[in-house]
C-alpha cells in the first residue's frame, strides 16, 4: 500500500506541477502584455514623474508579472496541499484519539501559526525593501545608459560605477538587520514544529 501511495503521489504531483506551471506562464504572458499596453497608452505627463522613469517601468514589467506567476503557480498548489493535509491530519487524529488531538490543537497549533506569521511578515518586509532598492538601481542604470554619450564625453564612467555600487551597498546595509531577523524566525518556525512534536510524544 505504501508503494501504491508513492506511485499515486508521484503521478499526482507531476500533474499538479505541470498544470500549475502552465497556468502560471499563461497568466504571466497575458498580464505582461496588458501591463506593457497600458504603459504605452499613458499620457506624456505620466512619464515626466520621477516614479515613472524608464528604468522603473522596465523593472515593473520584468518583476511584477513574475511575482504573479509565483503566486498562481506551484506556490499556490503547495499552499492548497498544506491546507488539505492539515484538515486531513486533524480529521484522522480526532478519529484515533480526540483527547490528545484537542490538547495538541490548543497547545501547539497557536505556537506554530504565530511563528509562521512572523516569518512571512519579515520575509515580505525584506522583499519590499529589495524591490524598492532594485527599482531605484534599475532606474539609475537605464538613465545612465540612455545618456551614455554624455557620460563618455565627461568621463564619468568611474563615478557612475561608484554610484551604482553605493546604491547596492546601501541596500545591503539596510536589509542586513531585517535579514537577520528573517533568518532567525525561519529557523525558529522550522524547529518549533519538531519541539511541538516532542511535546505531543511526551
Amino acid at each position: 500500500m505504501f508503494s501504491c501511495l508513492a506511485i499515486g503521489l508521484g503521478v499526482s504531483h507531476f500533474a499538479l506541477g505541470w498544470s500549475t506551471t502552465s497556468l502560471g506562464f499563461a497568466v504571466t504572458r497575458k498580464y505582461r502584455k496588458e501591463y506593457l499596453s497600458n504603459i504605452l497608452n499613458q499620457p506624456i505627463s505620466y512619464f515626466d514623474e520621477d516614479d515613472n522613469s524608464v528604468g522603473t517601468l522596465v523593472a515593473r514589467v520584468a518583476t511584477d508579472p513574475t511575482q504573479l506567476q509565483q503566486l498562481v503557480g506551484v506556490n499556490l498548489a503547495f499552499m492548497l496541499m498544506s491546507c488539505f493535509n492539515l484538515i486531513g491530519c486533524i480529521a484522522i487524529s480526532f478519529v484515533f484519539g480526540w483527547k490528545l488531538t484537542v490538547m495538541a490543537l490548543v497547545t501547539t497549533l497557536p505556537i506554530v501559526v504565530v511563528a509562521m506569521f512572523y516569518r512571512v511578515r519579515y520575509e515580505t518586509k525584506l522583499d519590499s525593501m529589495s524591490n524598492a532598492v532594485f527599482s531605484d538601481s534599475a532606474r539609475f542604470v537605464c538613465e545612465s545608459i540612455a545618456a551614455m554619450r554624455t557620460v563618455s564625453s565627461l568621463t564619468l564612467e568611474p563615478h557612475i560605477c561608484d554610484r551604482y555600487d553605493e546604491l547596492l551597498r546601501g541596500h545591503v546595509r539596510q536589509a542586513f538587520h531585517t535579514a537577520k531577523m528573517s533568518v532567525f524566525l525561519f529557523s525558529l518556525s522550522d524547529s518549533i514544529s519538531l519541539l511541538c512534536m516532542a511535546f505531543i510524544m511526551w
